[in-house]
């Protein structure tokens, strides 16, 4: 089905998608999206320090951009979390904390 300019796929569909997902994606954190994921845990406590967000950054933190990261990289059903996994979990990090705010 369309809506939109967006193509829905059936929920039967999602639902097999993810369970292949989960049953065969083990994906593993390459060198450059852990340097992302420092940084984008760094630029965090700064951004707390100086009051920009309101949110505590704690080590929790980090673990949930890497929770985030990972399961970008399943939904792409990659064995590996690349930059581009970091950058779509810290943008998502960063409007929730904007929500809350």
């Amino acid at each position: 089905e369309v809506f939109g300019r967006r193509k829905i796929v059936r929920a039967e569909f999602l639902r097999k998608y993810i369970q292949y997902a989960r049953a065969t994606c083990h994906p593993s954190l390459s060198d450059e999206a852990l340097e992302d994921l420092t940084e984008a845990y760094v630029e965090l406590r700064q951004r707390m320090r100086t009051r920009e967000i309101e949110m505590r950054v704690t080590p929790r933190s980090l673990e949930s951009i890497i929770r985030l990261s990972t399961a970008h990289a399943k939904m792409r059903l990659s064995s590996t979390v690349e930059k581009e996994d970091v950058q779509a979990a810290y943008e998502l990090l960063k409007r929730a904390v904007a929500v809350v705010a």
